[in-house]
């Protein structure tokens, strides 16, 4: 498995021999754990979207001011992405299982905008779910095209992007 994940990090085509080579092992072992291919790919995909969570826990989004703590999802979606970005590209846009995991790990996220439209710090106007999604594509994005920065220049950009388009303004009377 963790054969699996470390080529998924780096290649979007893999076989179950390169999987085996990696992991040291021959090709009948890896079979002997997962009926197929397929079955491989889903267990990986288990296991990134446990550690996924776990990392977005530990980043204790409910925690600081509303600005600390979306540039600390932003740090960790970008790691996020940038470890498992060859099996979120690979995963189907249209996949129900993946679409409802990725809800289900995007919570926390959910929660800070939620905070920060109570709070008066993020637009209400805006739809709560579409900023998360906004957020979390902007990231994966910046992890998956880099275009020659650092993580850390990469968080800026999209921090950046995502306040000049979120931020809660003040509005005149008229």
């Amino acid at each position: 498995m963790d054969a699996a994940l470390r080529l998924l990090a780096t290649a979007t085509s893999i076989t179950t021999e390169d999987i085996a080579r990696e992991a040291g092992v021959g090709r009948a072992t890896v079979f002997r754990h997962f009926d197929s291919q397929d079955a491989l790919f889903a267990a990986a995909g288990e296991r990134a979207f446990t550690a996924a969570g776990e990392a977005l826990a530990a980043a204790e989004l409910d925690r600081g001011s509303v600005e600390s703590a979306a540039r600390r999802a932003i740090d960790t979606l970008i790691s996020l992405s940038t470890e498992y970005a060859a099996l979120a590209a690979s995963m189907t846009l249209g996949d129900e299982l993946a679409n409802h995991r990725a809800d289900e790990l995007l919570t926390p996220v959910a929660a800070l905008i939620t905070r920060g439209q109570r709070d008066g710090v993020i637009e209400q106007d805006m739809p709560a779910r579409w900023l998360v999604d906004v957020l979390a594509d902007l990231s994966f994005s910046a992890a998956f095209r880099g275009h020659g920065r650092s993580a850390e220049e990469q968080a800026d950009l999209v921090e950046r992007t995502f306040w000049q388009g979120a931020r809660h303004q003040q509005r005149g009377d008229g």
